[in-house]
C-alpha cells in the first residue's frame, strides 16, 4: 500500500525522476531505494536474504547517543551498546560501504519520463517541467554550503524571493517545485521548476528559457543588500535555533548523519562559527557579489544541467 501511494504521486515521482536523471547510470542514486515494483516478483529468496545479511548488520550501522552525562555516563552508554551487540559477528562482506562520486557531464541533456493521470478527470493533464545542477564531484567546503543556504534562500526562500517571484508571476504553471538547493546526498545539487505547466514542448521550451534567463538577469544585477541581510539573518538563526530546541538532540544527530554517511567528519557541521564568521567576513568585504560568484561558479557556467519533463500518461 506504501508503495502504491509512492508511485501514485506525481510528487513523489517527480522527485525520484529528478535524482534519476542528474544521476543517470549512477549504481545507487539512479535506482529506486525501495525497489521497481516491475522487477521485485523476480527478486528471490536468497537474494533477499544475502542482502539483510550483508546490509542490515550493526558493522553497517552508524550508533549516535544523546543525554545528559550526570543522568547515564558515558562508560554505562558503550555498556549498554556492548550488551546489546555483543551477539553478532561480523557481516560477512557488507562494512561500510562508499557510494561513488557522479562524474560531470560534459553538455547539457533533457530526460523525459511518463506519470500515471487519469483519463475520466475533468481537468486537463499538465506536466512537470524542471532544470537540475548536480555539482561537481567534491565535498563543499563548509563556508561554501552556508552561502549556498543564504543564496538559496535569496532566490526561493519567499513569494518575493529573486527566483521564485518571477516563476509564480509567469503563470507558466500551478507552483514551483524542485526544492532548489539539496545537499543530503553524496554530491550537492540545484534545481528548481514549475508543475501544471501545459503539456508539449513549445511549454516546456518557456519554462525553461524563463528559469535561465532569470538566474542571468540575478548574475548580471546582484542582489540588494537588505535582501542579503535578510537572508542571512534567516540562515544564522535556523543555526541558532537548532541549539535552543528541546529537539536539539535529533538535530545534532541529522546534522551530525549529513557528512558521517560519506565518511566525512561528522562534527564539521555542528562546528558552524568559524565558517559563518569566514562568510559574514567575506559578505561585509564584497556584499551581495559572493552570492552571484557561487550561482555562476555552480549553476550558470556548470554544464551538468538536466532538463526533466514528467508528462501525463493515461495508460500507465
Amino acid at each position: 500500500n506504501e508503495m502504491k501511494g509512492v508511485y501514485s504521486s506525481p510528487d513523489q515521482l517527480h522527485y525520484r525522476a529528478l535524482k534519476k536523471a542528474l544521476f543517470r547510470g549512477h549504481p545507487i542514486y539512479a535506482i529506486d531505494s525501495g525497489g521497481d515494483p516491475r522487477s521485485i516478483p523476480t527478486l528471490t529468496y536468497d537474494a533477499f536474504a544475502d542482502f539483510h545479511r550483508r546490509y542490515y548488520h550493526p558493522s553497517n550501522a552508524k550508533i549516535y547517543v544523546y543525554g545528559d552525562e550526570a543522568e547515564l555516563p558515558t562508560a554505562e552508554r558503550l555498556a549498554l551498546l556492548e550488551s546489546w551487540l555483543a551477539e553478532f559477528g561480523s557481516s560477512r562482506g557488507g562494512g561500510d560501504e562508499q557510494i561513488p562520486w557522479q562524474p560531470a557531464e560534459p553538455e547539457p541533456y533533457e530526460v523525459s519520463e511518463p506519470y500515471p493521470v487519469d483519463a475520466a478527470a475533468a481537468a486537463a493533464p499538465t506536466q512537470f517541467v524542471t532544470l537540475g545542477w548536480l555539482f561537481p564531484p567534491s565535498p563543499l567546503e563548509p563556508s561554501k554550503k552556508l552561502a549556498w543556504g543564504v543564496l538559496n534562500d535569496l532566490l526561493l526562500g519567499k513569494p518575493s524571493a529573486a527566483l521564485q517571484q518571477p516563476l509564480l508571476a509567469s503563470k507558466l504553471g500551478s507552483a514551483v517545485v524542485g526544492g532548489g538547493y539539496g545537499a543530503s546526498l553524496q554530491q550537492a545539487a540545484f534545481s528548481v521548476g514549475l508543475k501544471g505547466v501545459a503539456p508539449g514542448d513549445e511549454a516546456k521550451g518557456r519554462v525553461s528559457a524563463l528559469i535561465l534567463e532569470t538566474l542571468d538577469s540575478i548574475a548580471e544585477s546582484g542582489f540588494e543588500q537588505s535582501a542579503v541581510e535578510a537572508s542571512m539573518n534567516t540562515i544564522e538563526f535556523r543555526l541558532r535555533a537548532a541549539s535552543a530546541s528541546p529537539m536539539k538532540g535529533l538535530s545534532f544527530m541529522m546534522g551530525a548523519l549529513s557528512e558521517w554517511v560519506y565518511g566525512r567528519d561528522p562534527i564539521e557541521p555542528l562546528r558552524f562559527e568559524e565558517a559563518l564568521a569566514s562568510l559574514k567576513e567575506d559578505v561585509a568585504r564584497r556584499g551581495g557579489a559572493v552570492f552571484v560568484e557561487l550561482l555562476r561558479e555552480s549553476v550558470l557556467e556548470n554544464r551538468h544541467r538536466c532538463t526533466l519533463s514528467l508528462v501525463p500518461e493515461p495508460q500507465l
